[in-house]
């Protein structure tokens, strides 16, 4: 827990860190040359030679199909060929490029928040209080979307995807909410109620038909319904006035 003397301690220690680091890199960072490790040359070198390998391959690949006009099974001069490109991305990978020069930067984002914590804790509290796991949770989902859309316009393409997300979200929800009214119907009789629908996980697909033709029905009876006793149920209801007269008269027409 923070009080006001404790933040302004804070916010003075802060400020004592950027000036010992500002000092540190302008007088004793100037006299010692940093440089890469062997193993960082290292690594980097083969980096570079299978980057070689690869561009030099994915030439020769597009050079074949301008040639042949589709890529074909390759014959011994392509061996011959794929074994030069194997042995120039080996010499490539022997000279080994020298170590760089590196300096302490404090142009980063971690050092730059250190301005901001005691405004932030004034603001919105201790820093325990919050968490940046939900946006890193969301960068996640981001990125299992990103090989199933179209690379070219992936924004669009991710923006979609979360919308159709949403929708079923939202689908399925109504269907969990029917289904929990429906239990609270079911009472302790045990009985399923009648209603004159399907919930959202029972509806099932009618088998294709004409569109000339002036209904279709299910020939399935898993979920029957005997009409006469559900109208007797609901016979209070007005909207269910003459409902079997005007069923009558939509179907047989």
């Amino acid at each position: 827990m923070h009080t006001e003397s404790t933040l302004k301690y804070f916010d003075n220690s802060l400020t004592r860190l950027g000036k010992d680091l500002r000092h540190f890199k302008k007088t004793t960072c100037t006299v010692y040359v940093t440089r890469d490790l062997p193993s960082e040359v290292a690594a980097h070198g083969r980096r570079t030679a299978a980057l070689a390998a690869t561009n030099a391959q994915s030439m020769g690949t597009s050079k074949r199909k301008s040639l042949h006009g589709h890529p074909t099974r390759a014959p011994i001069k392509k061996n011959n060929w794929n074994f030069e490109i194997k042995a120039d991305a080996a010499k490539d990978s022997d000279k080994t490029p020298p170590p760089k020069q590196r300096e302490l930067n404090l142009d980063t984002s971690k050092i730059h928040a250190l301005g901001h914590y005691v405004n932030s804790i004034q603001r919105q509290g201790m820093t325990d209080n919050y968490s940046t796991q939900i946006g890193e949770l969301a960068h996640q989902q981001v990125k299992q979307m990103f090989p199933v859309v179209h690379k070219s316009t992936f924004t669009l393409g991710i923006a979609k995807y979360e919308q159709w997300q949403q929708i079923l979200n939202r689908m399925h929800t109504h269907a969990s909410k029917s289904s929990k009214l429906q239990r609270l119907k079911l009472g302790k009789s045990g009985k399923s109620p009648e209603v004159p629908w399907l919930q959202f996980e029972n509806d099932k697909k009618l088998p294709p038909g004409s569109p000339h033709d002036h209904h279709a029905m299910s020939h399935e009876v898993q979920h029957g319904l005997v009409l006469s006793d559900w109208l007797k149920e609901n016979e209070e209801d007005p909207v269910l006035k003459d409902f079997l007269i005007k069923l009558k008269d939509h179907c047989l027409a």
